[in-house]
């Protein structure tokens, strides 16, 4: 039978490209992460008034 020859080298390593890093918008303990900046928690509620 007739056998294909052995391959002599190694494939380049496929590398899957990075995302976007996970960011959790939200309470990080008493601050809150609104994607742009942290907030502590009184000057939140103070710019936040009506959003309740």
């Amino acid at each position: 039978m007739y056998a294909p020859p052995p391959v002599m080298y190694q494939p380049a390593p496929v590398y899957a490209p990075y995302g976007a890093p996970a960011v959790v918008i939200g309470w990080h303990g008493d601050r809150y992460w609104d994607g742009h900046r942290y907030w502590r928690r009184d000057e939140w509620y103070r710019h936040h008034r009506g959003w309740r």
